[in-house]
């Protein structure tokens, strides 16, 4: 697999992916959709601490680098122009063909409306072109008795294999806790035909 510059937008049936916006107002969109799904909350996992729309600007910077160095790839999800979520490919190996986190979240009010999966489908149809062989995507959870099914079904849908659990793969500093990760994979080579 070579280099090649990521696509600044990708087009779907009903939804739009993005290359972030570096703009104040954008942050602030984004703040507002952590703060509105309780991202920051206790239950869910602290790894990235962001306080303010003023941190959600460094992070789209860092970010954008990122993408121009075709390290990570971020997409921001856009439903009718409106700003839903993101989905990302972290981690870019091109000396294995693999990106090593694929993930994805939505706000709340777009979720189980298969937005999810369509985005997803169109990242790692772009992901495969390009020449990615491999595809890790990673559902965390505390509590073996409270999976994250959402993302599940998202993996799932899209026909990734379940590989198996890293146990406290993850430690939540904030909260002082760990997490452990169900670990799912798709190669280039699956059959494709699992529909949203």
């Amino acid at each position: 697999m070579q280099k090649k510059p990521f696509k600044e937008s990708l087009i779907g049936e009903r939804v739009e992916l993005r290359r972030p916006a570096a703009t104040m107002e954008h942050a602030k969109e984004m703040f507002a959709l952590l703060i509105r799904n309780e991202f920051f909350y206790p239950w869910r996992l602290s790894l990235v601490e962001l306080k303010s729309a003023e941190e959600c600007l460094a992070l789209i910077l860092r970010r954008l680098g990122e993408f121009d160095a075709m390290r990570s790839v971020y997409y921001d999800i856009y439903a009718d122009g409106v700003y839903i979520g993101e989905v990302y490919a972290r981690d870019i190996d091109y000396s294995s063909n693999a990106v090593k986190n694929f993930g994805y979240f939505m706000d709340s009010p777009f979720t189980r409306q298969g937005l999810a999966t369509e985005s997803v489908r169109i990242l790692e149809t772009e992901l495969f072109t390009n020449g990615v062989h491999r595809i890790c995507l990673f559902c965390h959870f505390f509590d073996p008795a409270v999976l994250n099914m959402a993302s599940e079904t998202v993996a799932k849908k899209r026909g990734y294999t379940f590989e198996g659990t890293s146990r406290d793969a993850l430690y939540d500093k904030r909260n002082d806790r760990y997490a452990s990760e169900r670990m799912f994979s798709k190669l280039s080579t699956d059959d494709d035909s699992m529909k949203f």
